[in-house]
């Protein structure tokens, strides 16, 4: 009965989408199941806004980047380029203060809200002061709460001062990358004392951007349409349909069917039944994501920086790579990814060395017993490991319990909701833990403070292992004390060996992001922040 029901409830999807068509392929022409210049995708959920302020989500920053424009973007390579700014702010220039205490952005020129209105300086700055208004709630205000002062001389010319030097000012104040704040509509917003209150965000959001929303239809899908005075030319799709599609099974079947020509983020264990697809290609896009084990270094005994090596050296990372991820991920050196600029190449990773991980324990006071498992002073070597139930979690949590037994070291397995392990009354916040599975994705800048920083304990930042190591804290001061590429590469190549010293996480992979397009989908070029950087020049 219930095969029965999710096989009607599939079909029911197909038809609404516009239902299953032969897959009939002509030479130099669309697939017959193509419908031009018309995207049809499918994600997990169904956003509760596009409220820049609100996303929690990579595919609510996609969104809201269909309809709210950046300053400054990135390529697919991972380039700065301009966006609503008419240049990248750089040292040469002279748009970034030598002194890392202010950028100024030019705005272009004849840009419009989707009501016609121009978009001014005064939009930018306005949007600026809302994200960090206590009125208003903000998944994250990163940058901006550093912001001293704002000035704008005309209406195409803005410039943020900082008490302190803030070297990524250029890419994260409006830039997509840590997070994707577009420019917000002062002219229509204002008049709001919150907006968490505004219905402009659920309803039929006005923006800048290459797309409008047409209809939204809650559990449903999201209806979007070219912007024809589009600043950076009319787009060459007309419609975008999102639909929300929260089994990944469903998605697959409707990708199969060619009910959908764009699934972001599959799955890596469904990679290879995509491959499989007729006219369905896989794009793995980069990004600077990692997946790590954290310790919790202010309970013992990961406060002891030998048992947490030889927990490390007790991991063969490189075999739970290649086992769990199908290929879609590689084992990680360090938080930073290879992507970043920043990035210390040349640097190895704590190999697989389970004797070494046994005599560091023993040197530790840690005996093996008679029960297979470590004791010191009539205490087993047991260490809870905390991690949000998904299914990739579940099983990297196996292979950790596995290849731990195997060196003495008990491993008890707690799966929570990403609510109870991440909000503010959370697992981690508390530090109701020993080791955690983490997953953290930033953007393009080397900027890792709030991770690794004393100053950065909850609550107020996410080092959740509560590392607290004075000379982090100076190699940190360092590399955002300075705005010159090379000083800040020196000191990022310091922290990471300083990671591998000191081991508050080990890094167990870095991960691609796979996508699945129809072959006809042309110019979709996922930078590694944001997918929809480019949407006006998609087509299919």
């Amino acid at each position: 009965m219930r095969q029965a029901l999710k096989v009607l409830a599939c079909a029911a999807l197909l038809a609404a989408l516009g239902g299953c068509t032969h897959r009939v392929e002509v030479a130099g022409q669309r697939h017959s199941w193509t419908r031009p210049h018309v995207l049809r995708a499918a994600i997990a959920f169904d956003p509760r806004s596009l409220s820049p302020l609100l996303a929690t989500s990579v595919y609510e920053l996609d969104l809201e980047r269909l309809i709210f424009d950046a300053l400054v973007t990135y390529d697919e390579r991972g380039h700065p380029v301009p966006d609503l700014a008419s240049r990248v702010p750089t040292l040469a220039n002279g748009d970034v203060a030598r002194d890392g205490r202010a950028v100024t952005f030019h705005l272009r020129r004849g840009v419009r809200w989707q009501d016609g209105a121009a978009l001014t300086s005064a939009d930018v700055a306005w949007t600026a002061r809302a994200i960090v208004d206590p009125h208003n709630i903000a998944t994250f205000r990163g940058g901006f709460d550093r912001i001293a002062s704002i000035e704008t001389p005309d209406p195409y010319t803005i410039t943020f001062r900082f008490a302190n030097p803030y070297p990524p000012a250029a890419v994260q104040i409006f830039g997509d990358d840590i997070w994707a704040y577009g420019v917000l509509p002062k002219h229509l917003l204002a008049r709001y004392r919150s907006l968490d209150e505004a219905e402009f965000f659920t309803k039929k959001p006005i923006g800048s951007g290459p797309f409008a929303v047409a209809s939204w239809r809650r559990g449903d899908r999201i209806e979007l349409v070219a912007n024809p005075a589009y600043f950076q030319g009319r787009p060459k799709l007309e419609k975008i349909v999102v639909s929300f599609v929260p089994n990944p099974q469903t998605e697959l079947v409707l990708l199969r069917e060619h009910a959908i020509d764009w699934y972001p983020t599959v799955p890596a264990q469904d990679v290879a039944a995509v491959k499989a697809i007729d006219g369905v290609r896989v794009l793995m896009k980069p990004q600077n994501r990692f997946v790590s084990v954290a310790f919790n270094a202010a309970r013992a005994p990961l406060d002891d920086a030998n048992v947490r090596r030889a927990i490390a050296l007790g991991l063969d990372r490189a075999s739970i790579t290649s086992a769990l991820m199908h290929g879609t991920a590689q084992e990680a050196v360090a938080d930073i990814a290879p992507i970043v600029w920043a990035y210390p190449r040349g640097l190895l990773p704590l190999p697989y060395a389970p004797a070494e991980a046994a005599r560091l324990l023993e040197k530790a006071g840690w005996t093996m017993g008679a029960d297979g498992v470590r004791h010191k002073n009539g205490k087993r070597l047991e260490l809870q490991l905390v991690y949000a139930r998904a299914l990739t979690y579940a099983d990297l949590g196996a292979e950790i319990e596995q290849q731990l037994g195997r060196i003495g070291v008990a491993v008890d397995l707690r799966g929570y909701s990403r609510e109870l392990l991440y909000t503010a009354q959370g697992v981690l916040q508390r530090g109701g833990f020993d080791m955690a599975l983490q997953s953290w994705e930033g953007g393009l800048d080397p900027d890792d403070s709030f991770l690794f920083r004393c100053g950065q304990l909850p609550p107020a930042g996410q080092n959740y292992g509560r590392y607290c190591s004075a000379e982090m804290d100076r190699l940190q001061a360092a590399a955002m004390g300075v705005v010159q590429p090379e000083a800040r590469r020196r000191a990022y190549r310091q922290i990471e060996r300083l990671l591998l010293a000191d081991v508050p996480q080990t890094f167990v992979w870095w991960p691609g992001d796979p996508h699945a397009v129809n072959s006809d989908f042309l110019h979709f070029r996922p930078n590694p922040v944001i997918d929809t950087w480019n949407a006006f020049e998609w087509d299919i």
